[in-house]
């Protein structure tokens, strides 16, 4: 049996915000969270931007449940992307991780995200700037893919990110030309560990203790880091350490806890914010792992926000049968 040294909660544009850590974290058992990537172009931004994507900033850079947060930095200008590093940890993060990983068109058009996968010393260049500029003990990470379009620089890419002096590599093991299509290949990721003195973390595709254990098994990682699979099963992280998975009734409950969150920053009316984002959650992500969640969500998703939230808020779906 395979034992991770950690389980990472991921960051997702879009998806897991600081709303959505606050009713996760509590009940996953993560020994870190990351926020969504901070994208940085060429200047040094002002505290706003950074308490904006991490709001735990004001709770010593930690969620409501004590779990670390890292800030996730996304650019290519070195100098700017130190100076954005050095901001955060001035701001009271401990944690900075930069984004190799993203494949979204808006971010590689810019040069950003996984576009850098084609340019081993363009990676090279912001970690080592970003390193310079951090002080002693900030924790220090990358997140990658296997690679642009296949996984030839793998190792390449991998070996300009440890040069930097990071703690841990995170691999999201598909291509950016796969973005999240297919399956993840873990099996790809297991030489690394010959050409890299840092710890590895698998991540794509784990959704249950078996997966994990066939992750580890196939990559040689160190830990693990999930996303979706954190939003299919609300508790993951805590069953990927061999506890029971949540019931439909106890994920329903998370769903329920999460309405009665606010968020920072809103720029919308909180119900019109909520419905969407719960609307996400049943129709992506629950809907895989419990039955339940289609019949809930198709009694909900033509109502408009404010009716939505108020049928949701009834309970009306919680003394049902498992």
């Amino acid at each position: 049996m395979f034992k991770p040294k950690k389980i990472y909660l991921a960051p997702m544009e879009g998806t897991l915000d600081s709303a959505l850590r606050h009713a996760i974290c509590p009940v996953g058992g993560y020994d870190m969270a990351f926020t969504e990537f901070v994208r940085v172009t060429d200047h040094l931004y002002g505290d706003d931007i950074f308490h904006r994507y991490c709001p735990e900033l004001h709770n010593g850079g930690k969620t409501n449940d004590s779990t670390p947060m890292a800030i996730q930095l996304l650019g290519s200008d070195p100098i700017a992307m130190a100076e954005n590093a050095h901001k955060a940890v001035e701001l009271g993060i401990g944690h900075i991780d930069v984004n190799f990983g993203c494949p979204a068109k808006t971010v590689n058009n810019s040069g950003g995200g996984a576009e850098m996968l084609k340019n081993t010393n363009a990676i090279h260049d912001v970690m080592c700037a970003i390193k310079k500029h951090l002080p002693s003990g900030i924790g220090f990470s990358g997140k990658m893919r296997l690679g642009y379009s296949d996984s030839s620089a793998l190792v390449d890419n991998a070996r300009a990110i440890d040069d930097a002096g990071v703690d841990f590599i995170t691999i999201h093991a598909r291509t950016k030309s796969q973005a999240y299509r297919g399956y993840a290949d873990w099996n790809s990721v297991g030489i690394l560990k010959s050409f890299v003195s840092c710890d590895i973390v698998i991540n794509g595709d784990i959704t249950s203790f078996e997966t994990m254990q066939t992750a580890l098994k196939q990559s040689n990682a160190d830990s693990v880091m999930v996303g979706r699979g954190a939003l299919m099963c609300p508790n993951l992280g805590n069953a990927l350490k061999g506890q029971t998975p949540f019931t439909w009734q106890q994920a329903l409950k998370c769903v329920f806890d999460y309405t009665q969150t606010q968020p920072p920053y809103l720029n919308t009316t909180l119900d019109d914010y909520h419905s969407a984002r719960i609307k996400q959650w049943f129709s992506q992500f629950l809907i895989h792992t419990y039955p339940q969640a289609e019949e809930v969500f198709n009694t909900l998703k033509r109502l408009n926000p404010t009716e939505f939230m108020k049928q949701l808020n009834k309970n009306q779906f919680y003394g049902k049968s498992e």
